[in-house]
């Protein structure tokens, strides 16, 4: 068995690009969030200053950063298993891919010599059969 045909079938392997597509969903959910959080905190300083009492917009921003921290985290896990189901699926791919070349290449490599001996042997074990039972019938 050639190792190099499994490290050539492994090395075209690649879903790079499935994996930075999430990481880029992952760095806007992140930036947003954060653009969101800091929208919250100006607009209850805002709100302050303009006259609404401290005991209402202190416990709306905490809240509106808690609904906002709460979707990020639900989105986050929507993307973690998106990842975590593109990861095993090209596992599977690639072990299957692996496999079947494997399959492949001992068959190549040891199965079809190992038939082409057995042919030839039976093939030159006939003749002499043959004349086994030939002359044990005389």
């Amino acid at each position: 068995m050639n190792a190099y045909y499994l490290r050539n079938e492994i090395a075209k392997f690649d879903e790079s690009e499935q994996c930075e597509s999430i990481q880029k969903s992952a760095k806007w959910l992140v930036r947003w969030n954060v653009y969101g959080q800091l929208a919250i905190v100006s607009s209850a300083i805002l709100a302050t200053h303009l006259g609404t009492p401290f005991a209402i917009s202190v416990p709306a921003a905490v809240l509106a950063s808690g609904l906002g921290v709460s979707w990020m985290g639900l989105r986050w896990r929507w993307m973690q298993d998106r990842f975590i189901n593109a990861v095993s699926h090209a596992n599977k791919s690639l072990k299957h891919r692996v496999v079947e070349l494997y399959e492949k290449e001992f068959k190549r490599v040891v199965s079809d010599p190992l038939a082409n001996v057995n042919h030839l042997i039976s093939e030159s074990i006939n003749p002499q059969l043959s004349k086994a039972i030939a002359s044990r019938s005389n």
